[in-house]
């Protein structure tokens, strides 16, 4: 006889037969870095934007310097917010 939760979890599942949806993943440092290594600047800063977003001081620190001198460094300007800047500011204290 199906207990109580088995039945709670069967009827929390979709009536469907169709693969869920694809979610991108959470933003990691080692790939960033990876990113970085790569020269694929572009999706190194948006993962690191994202990390110093989520609080990480070494994320931070890189989005700035990108943010900051990325014409210069990398070839590119990589915006951020002033609200962004001042975050990351904090956070990478």
């Amino acid at each position: 006889m199906p207990t109580t939760i088995t039945l709670l979890r069967a009827s929390a599942r979709p009536a469907t037969t169709q693969a869920p949806a694809v979610v991108a993943p959470a933003p990691s440092f080692g790939r960033a870095l990876g990113h970085l290594e790569a020269g694929a600047w572009a999706r190194a800063f948006a993962e690191l934007a994202a990390l110093a977003n989520d609080g990480h001081a070494p994320s931070a620190r890189i989005a700035l310097m990108m943010a900051s001198r990325g014409g210069l460094l990398f070839g590119g300007h990589y915006r951020a917010s002033a609200q962004d800047i001042a975050r990351w500011r904090v956070v990478a204290a």
